[in-house]
């Protein structure tokens, strides 16, 4: 009976406990607890997400499970094209300097400056430098809150058992 109880973080985004058997009212503390966690690690992750278009995090959400033997919470980037972009954001590119061929391109101001008509210019073949310093702001986020998390499960899983004792 020892092991039948295992509190789980696995990856940088999900929080949970694994169960054999598993009475209804620790289940039910365990969910409301669970929410809660997950809904402040989102919470986490919105304030250090990159938010230039908005796009990340309109697809960041939260999920709940309440699976017949486990109870996970995820933040998870929901939608295939953001998923990239965070990946990408959370971990980096090594990419090294890649070269830009010379192109034309529409030019509508010149620095805070706006021309009266846009005038086509001819950009010269250029060197630009690649790759993303990684941001973590998955991970980060989850990494603040270990601690906490499991100390929050272990209270909620006590004081369960506790009230099953009285």
């Amino acid at each position: 009976m020892a092991n039948a109880i295992d509190v789980e973080i696995r990856g940088d985004r999900k929080i949970g406990i694994r169960f054999d058997k598993f009475p209804n009212d620790l289940r039910k503390e365990l969910l409301k607890t669970i929410d809660g966690l997950i809904h402040q690690l989102w919470g986490r992750i919105l304030a250090r997400e990159p938010h230039k278009s908005g796009d990340l995090r309109s697809a960041t959400k939260v999920q709940l499970f309440n699976d017949p033997k486990k109870v996970t919470g995820r933040v998870a980037i929901v939608d295939k094209k953001q998923q990239k972009k965070a990946g990408a954001l959370e971990y980096g590119s090594a990419s090294s300097d890649f070269e830009v061929k010379g192109h034309f391109q529409k030019l509508d101001h010149i620095f805070q400056n706006k021309l009266k008509a846009p005038t086509l210019v001819f950009v010269q073949a250029h060197d630009r430098l690649g790759g993303l310093a990684e941001y973590m702001f998955l991970r980060g986020s989850s990494r603040a809150m270990k601690e906490e998390t499991i100390e929050e499960l272990r209270e909620a899983v006590g004081e369960t058992i506790a009230k099953g004792d009285s």
